[in-house]
């Protein structure tokens, strides 16, 4: 059972793993130009 949720987390892992990539890049490229309050 763990052997096959693993294999399923790697799989769903493996396209979310970019987006939060391009999350993280974008927030911190507003971090500069923009104040951190507009995050928040």
């Amino acid at each position: 059972a763990v052997s096959e949720a693993f294999d399923h987390s790697s799989d769903v892992e493996g396209e979310p793993t970019e987006g939060q990539n391009l999350i993280v890049q974008t927030h911190q490229v507003p971090v500069s130009p923009r104040p951190p309050d507009t995050i928040q």
